[in-house]
């Protein structure tokens, strides 16, 4: 089953390979605020999430995709897994939607806010288990790795001075531990301390800057 995740990652690298190759192709389907606010290409939101920058890029999400979505696949069964995928997908899109609302031609790209959604769910399910990386082969808990995101996340956020759409991964993150829930409610009851120690500094900044609209004032 869990080989089903090229089902999603197939189609991915084919529409990534049409924006690499295409300007145009890119640039119709590309997240842009205006086309996006000002003439209802609501479809942007998640036809960005199918195109990547360049192939590093591509990679880097693919392998992250396949490695914890694999994992989604064989506890909550395709159909919820890609409930998942799109609703973070989604809600990175949105949150990025709002804070960028009156930044003019504000452009994006990539499925980090769905990956990310993915990577969560994983965390509130399986909070112990052990995340690796290509240059640090010895495994953190799952748990730890999730507070680390979500503060530099938080942090990216409002420094906005590099070109990751931190906006996007702390939105997919946020509906990755909601839509878990759902999906899963036992695992609240199994993990409530993960949920609590990932979903109140996540969700709370989110409430923040929507309530204080004018905490997130970004020079260009």
């Amino acid at each position: 089953m869990e080989n089903l995740i090229f089902l999603l990652i197939i189609p991915i690298c084919l529409v990534s390979y049409s924006g690499l190759k295409d300007v145009l192709f890119k640039e119709k389907y590309i997240f842009n605020t205006d086309e996006i606010l000002i003439n209802k290409e609501y479809f942007r939101l998640i036809t960005s999430g199918f195109l990547h920058a360049n192939w590093l890029h591509l990679a880097f999400n693919m392998l992250a995709l396949s490695s914890f979505g694999s994992f989604i696949i064989i506890k909550y069964g395709l159909i919820n897994f890609s409930l998942l995928f799109l609703g973070s997908l989604l809600g990175g899109s949105l949150l990025s939607l709002f804070i960028h609302r009156n930044h003019e031609n504000y452009r994006a790209l990539g499925a980090s806010g769905a990956v990310s959604g993915i990577i969560f769910s994983t965390i509130v399910s399986e909070p112990f288990s052990k995340v690796s990386f290509l240059l640090l082969p010895a495994g953190f808990p799952a748990w730890a790795i999730g507070i680390a995101y979500i503060i530099i996340s938080i942090y990216g956020i409002k420094k906005n001075n590099d070109n990751i759409g931190h906006d996007a991964h702390l939105g997919g993150a946020v509906f990755g531990i909601i839509g878990t829930l759902f999906i899963n409610p036992q695992s609240f009851s199994d993990n409530f301390w993960v949920y609590a120690l990932l979903g109140i500094p996540s969700i709370g900044f989110i409430l923040f800057i929507v309530k204080n609209t004018t905490y997130l004032m970004f020079d260009s």
